[in-house]
């Protein structure tokens, strides 16, 4: 239990930072490079974002779990990683030649001439090694690092819109670096063995099988800002943008306790599959306490957030923002579900057919309404492409397990977090857009929240604290 609470809180010290960094600086560079600049950035990493997902094909997840299985043999770890990371190496070689023979035809060639970094990135990225040792200490404290000196760069050198070359290289060269970081603890695990090309591309197939899923996934994610920006303009590329900054820190925050059990949970099924259906309830109901008052928490503070941390320019994203916070509670679940449930017992075909079906919603509503709708077509794509990849991954889990919502306590949740909404909305709707309000607000939505739940006894946090039976003693 020790191991995974550290790790829990390693993870989201990582994840913190992975965000909150960047979202620290997105006051700076919002005001800095204007709606038009960050439209730009965030088109352009899409269209890069495309080529990076090709690299290793499906390493990040498909690699996590080959580790997590040997992890307890140095051995074949050692054989395990130089396989995967041989095979990482060439697909990536591939990559950069395809991409090489494009973006000599693409507007703003320096932008993606720049990100190359990024796909360097990717070759020297071992991230899914220390997550399937389920070492995330040394990824915290690499990251956390790399991400600190990217924060001072940016303030030294990103205050004004030519200064956009400036942050393409700051924020393509964080994973390069990092990563090229851990490489310097590796030979901790394990020693240098030869492997044969045909081990190597034994992985082909397997990894190709989760790659399947990665495309899909990326169509969905970055398809959006893609099409935006084709139909629409770079200044709307940057509300969309920003308007997703604000789920998007909750949804990592909230995703990163599922994320730390993923090698437990894979080494757990492989030995004993009965506990399951016990670990997916306990992580279910502790994360839908979490991401439902944080859904809440977004609409009560949305209005006096916009404008000291985005900039006046981006008032217009007050409207946008709470119609995307749903995806809050929708793409966590989604994820939990694929960590927990499907990827320990190996149903990638599963996997791959909710990503698919998803990436197909994403196109028909991205073609259909953004040309019209522009950046509300957008919202509505994602917002429905999220929606379809949970709901057919709930729908298996309910098919092939035992497992049942809580519906009774999801309910004290959303209760509680309504409650915590109409209280922050009544007690601060009228206090100036600033800094101190957004923490006054914060207070006392957690504090409000806290008690309800509380009262209600529905509060995970209690019951930990109580020593009841929780998800901890499961995997322990």
């Amino acid at each position: 239990m020790k191991k995974i609470v550290s790790n829990i809180l390693y993870q989201g010290v990582y994840q913190v930072l992975k965000i909150l960094l960047p979202i620290v600086t997105v006051p700076i560079v919002s005001k800095a490079l204007g709606p038009e600049g960050i439209g730009t950035f965030n088109f352009v990493t899409s269209i890069v974002n495309m080529f990076i997902m090709a690299c290793g094909l499906g390493l990040a997840t498909y690699g996590t779990r080959e580790i997590a299985l040997v992890q307890d043999d140095k051995e074949k770890l050692s054989k395990k990683f130089w396989e995967l990371e041989w095979f990482n190496s060439i697909t990536v070689f591939f990559v950069l030649l395809v991409y090489f023979s494009v973006v000599f035809f693409l507007n703003d060639r320096i932008f993606y001439f720049v990100s190359i970094l990024s796909i360097l990135g990717s070759l020297f990225d071992i991230s899914w090694f220390y997550r399937g040792v389920e070492d995330f200490k040394k990824i915290t404290l690499a990251d956390g690092f790399i991400k600190t000196v990217s924060f001072i760069l940016i303030v030294l050198f990103v205050q004004q819109k030519d200064d956009l070359i400036w942050y393409f290289i700051i924020q393509t060269s964080n994973v390069l670096l990092s990563q090229l970081i851990l490489w310097m603890f590796i030979f901790k695990y394990i020693s240098f063995v030869k492997v044969s090309f045909k081990t190597t591309f034994s992985h082909l197939r397997p990894a190709a099988s989760y790659f399947i899923g990665k495309i899909a996934i990326r169509i969905y994610t970055d398809l959006n800002k893609t099409v935006l920006g084709i139909f629409s303009t770079s200044t709307m590329v940057g509300f969309f943008s920003n308007s997703l900054q604000v789920s998007t820190i909750f949804r990592t925050l909230i995703g990163t306790f599922d994320a730390v059990l993923l090698p437990r949970v894979t080494n757990l099924t492989s030995k004993n599959s009965n506990k399951m259906t016990q670990v997916l309830s306990y992580a279910i109901d502790f994360q839908l306490f979490f991401s439902i008052p944080a859904m809440f928490g977004i609409m009560a503070t949305n209005r006096q957030i916009i404008d000291w941390f985005f900039g006046p320019e981006f008032e217009f994203i007050q409207h946008t923002t709470p119609w995307l916070s749903p995806l809050v509670i929708i793409t966590p679940l989604g994820l939990l579900v694929l960590r927990l449930f499907l990827i320990p017992r190996n149903q990638i075909k599963s996997y791959n057919m909710s990503v698919i079906f998803g990436a197909i919603v994403s196109i028909v509503v991205n073609f259909l309404f953004t040309p019209i709708f522009h950046i509300w077509g957008t919202i509505a794509a994602i917002l429905a492409s999220e929606s379809f990849v949970t709901i057919i991954r709930i729908i298996e889990v309910l098919r092939n397990s035992q497992y049942k919502f809580n519906y009774f306590l999801i309910l004290k949740y959303f209760v509680s977090g309504f409650l915590m909404y109409w209280i922050v909305v009544k007690t601060t709707g009228d206090l100036s857009s600033s800094i101190v309000t957004t923490l006054i607000q914060g207070i006392i939505g957690v504090v409000v929240y806290f008690i309800l739940t509380a009262i209600m006894n529905a509060n995970p946090l209690l019951d930990i604290l109580r020593k009841k039976d929780n998800i901890f003693d499961l995997l322990s």
